[in-house]
């Protein structure tokens, strides 16, 4: 699964997974636009977004897992994205495909299918904002990247950062985790289950040395 915008140049990095979430954010930030150039129409689905989002908000909130946060979505969030279809089908024939409103309405149109998906799979999120915000310390870092030496250091630094953020976001301990790992992987353990972040829980003697 890879959840992205629906921007043609990650059309390459979709071929690898078997499905393509969208981003409601994408969608939502274009109608943002259109509102702000003047044209009202855009109001009606920012109000069903505003809805949408704060279920999100919710879930989250009660630390949902993801089978009842897709429960969630089927009953609260399917009619809102129905109610929002049906406005950009009545709309759009109504608006000049060049303007701002009618460049949020082709997005959404052709996204559709990849933007349904959240309704589908608890653990894809509606958007892809913090992605979006990791990216963007590594942007702004990016001269730092400049120098891996070749493409395949660079290949390995972004699998170590990828690995250092997912314990960041589940709350584990950077410093215990890959001290515990890097002793296993030495030990000879091969066994993927025993050394993804998700399933690292280390001792108390571990947990104090990473403290020093």
């Amino acid at each position: 699964m890879l959840q992205c915008d629906g921007s043609a140049t990650l059309n390459d990095a979709a071929r690898v997974s078997r499905h393509r979430a969208g981003c409601h954010a994408h969608g939502r930030s274009k109608l943002v636009d259109a509102l702000k150039s003047g044209d009202a129409r855009a109001i009606k689905p920012l109000l069903i977004y505003t809805q949408l989002l704060a279920i999100e908000a919710e879930s989250k909130a009660l630390r949902e897992s993801h089978n009842e946060r897709l429960a969630r979505r089927i009953l609260q969030s399917s009619a809102l994205i129905a109610a929002l279809w049906k406005w950009v089908d009545e709309t759009r024939p109504c608006v000049e495909p060049r303007s701002t409103l009618g460049t949020a309405l082709t997005y959404l149109s052709n996204q559709r299918e990849r933007l349904e998906l959240f309704l589908q799979n608890g653990s894809i999120a509606m958007t892809n904002n913090a992605v979006e915000r990791e990216l963007r310390t590594h942007v702004l870092n990016r001269k730092t990247w400049m120098f891996c030496g070749n493409e395949e250091n660079a290949r390995r630094t972004a699998a170590a950062l990828t690995v250092i953020r997912t314990c960041r976001l589940l709350g584990v301990d950077v410093r215990a985790y890959l001290r515990t790992m890097l002793a296993r992987l030495l030990g000879g353990e091969r066994d993927g289950s025993k050394l993804w972040p998700e399933n690292f829980v280390s001792a108390p003697a571990e947990q104090t040395a990473a403290k020093k």
